[in-house]
């Protein structure tokens, strides 16, 4: 069972302050984990997206899909 002295430690202003400073400290560090998240999500799909650029480009061949050959089978 709770104490009044429980409940007045629940009101007083450093407690409240610090369960606030604990918010931005949870919100921050989610915010880092996204960015962490994306970015390694860009090197990922980007280094593929390179990976297949330079395959084509050793092997002298382009993509079924460039505007180039559509353009010439008219």
């Amino acid at each position: 069972m709770k104490t009044v002295a429980d409940t007045d430690m629940l009101t007083t202003p450093d407690y409240r302050q610090f369960i606030e400073d604990l918010k931005t400290r949870v919100v921050s560090a989610r915010i880092s984990a996204a960015r962490a998240v994306n970015r390694n999500l860009i090197l990922l799909y980007g280094g593929a997206g390179v990976r297949s650029w330079i395959i084509r480009l050793l092997t002298h061949t382009t993509p079924t899909h460039s505007l180039h050959n559509k353009c010439s089978h008219k």
